[in-house]
């Protein structure tokens, strides 16, 4: 497969590897004396991209949306799908990786999923010890609107999105971390930790399981209230034996998506190799200094 800084040639793999990001032409960003955890930085076409290494993992963001594009494990355990046919010109949103949706979710207004995903996020730091490495990025719109994501890694990947300032205008602040997820099978995976008394919709229920997700190969797109409201969950994601992910979050839905089918950006049988599930705040809407966080492993 080509590497992501060309973009022309074919495509045998649907998607991208940590590898592929790694390819690019790196430079320090930050990295202790002591050694241990750092951070570099390249570019992807018209994306500037970091990649954060500590303790034998790694994690690709682009500024660009402020999106986590890829992130291997310590045991080398690719945990995010981002489309081999993703376009890196700025043009349209990343199909992949963990897309940050804000201030809105959905078609609440135009542009769908809100602008954040569509902007370039300003760097406000980058730091690394011994165990971990940190970025927070920064994007203040015309308005009013504010908003900071901090991503970190270490024993596991942690995205926070945390709501700063209101827009003078439009629909409540809504949010949503669109987390693309690997498996083998989509029709076979399972979501399970979903709170006791979650509806979970009929397409989507296993009698041999009843308290779990069931993602149906036809595809779905699902908005889970969790019951009670805001809480902390823990999801676990898997493909028959196969343990996918696991995600930990402070949320006050579910958010559970397929295609069934290709997408305009992905290869012909894309859909089968990935899940989103995905933490969002819509029943409750974000307040200026809210944040909506996960925490990723494998």
């Amino acid at each position: 497969m080509d590497h992501p800084d060309r973009r022309t040639g074919p495509r045998t793999a649907s998607a991208l590897e940590t590898a592929d990001f790694l390819a690019l032409d790196h430079a320090p960003l930050h990295s202790p004396a002591g050694g241990g955890a750092s951070i570099t930085r390249a570019r992807l076409d018209a994306l500037e991209v970091y990649a954060l290494h500590a303790q034998d993992a790694c994690a690709i963001v682009s500024r660009f949306g402020a999106q986590v594009l890829a992130y291997r494990t310590a045991a080398g355990r690719e945990v995010l799908f981002t489309s081999a046919l993703a376009p890196f010109d700025r043009s349209r949103p990343i199909r992949g990786g963990i897309p940050v949706c804000w201030p809105w979710f959905g078609p609440a207004a135009q542009p769908q999923h809100g602008w954040g995903r569509i902007r370039d996020w300003e760097l406000a730091a980058a730091d690394a010890d011994a165990g971990a490495a940190g970025l927070t990025l920064r994007l203040a719109e015309p308005g009013g609107a504010s908003a900071q994501v901090r991503i970190e890694l270490g024993s596991e990947l942690w995205v926070a999105l945390t709501h700063l300032g209101d827009p003078a205008a439009g629909p409540p602040v809504t949010a949503a971390l669109h987390s693309y997820l690997r498996t083998p099978e989509a029709g076979a995976t399972r979501v399970r930790g979903l709170p006791a008394g979650t509806q979970i919709p009929a397409a989507a229920r296993n009698a041999a399981e009843p308290g779990a997700f069931a993602f149906p190969a036809a595809g779905i797109d699902a908005a889970l209230a969790l019951p009670g409201g805001i809480q902390d969950i823990r999801l676990a994601v898997a493909a028959g034996e196969r343990d996918c992910a696991t995600i930990a979050a402070a949320c006050s839905d579910v958010v559970l998506w397929n295609p069934g089918g290709p997408l305009g950006d992905t290869t012909e049988h894309a859909h089968r190799g990935f899940v989103c599930v995905e933490p969002a705040r819509l029943g409750q809407p974000l307040r200026p200094g809210e944040e909506l966080a996960a925490a990723y492993s494998a």
